[in-house]
């Protein structure tokens, strides 16, 4: 077999277990829902701690009140990280239940996963409407 072939091939395997592990050490902070213009969105800071970009290709998640799903998130358009920051992303989401109760009292569950590389990474984080 061709040396170059053997050459690119290895250095091909090499960015993509560069990549996987950098996907593996994001870390994801989601911050609250915020209420504007009648819409509601999700707001969630991800963090790369690493020196080298990546992309993610999508999240996708619900949000949970009292244990019930209330809403979905579905953002399915790609996010780049810089490389030894955070990203903050605002994914816009609409009610699809009306809650009653003090706005500064409700918490809500979001839970998801983020797809990147290949690999899922799963959010679960309680967060306030702001």
């Amino acid at each position: 077999m061709n040396p170059l072939i053997i050459g690119l091939a290895l250095w091909q395997g090499s960015k993509l277990v560069k990549g996987s592990s950098t996907a593996e050490k994001l870390e994801y902070f989601p911050k609250n829902l915020d209420f504007k213009d009648g819409k509601f969105y999700f707001r969630m800071e991800i963090l790369n701690p690493t020196r080298n970009k990546l992309k993610i290709d999508s999240f996708f998640g619900g949000i949970y009140y009292s244990g019930n799903k209330i809403g979905s998130i579905e953002y399915a358009t790609p996010i780049n990280l810089d490389p030894n920051k955070r990203t903050e992303v605002r994914i816009p989401k609409v009610a699809v239940l009306i809650i009653q109760g003090k706005a500064k009292d409700l918490k809500f569950n979001v839970i998801g996963v983020a797809r990147a590389l290949g690999l899922n990474n799963p959010v679960n984080e309680e967060i306030k409407l702001m």
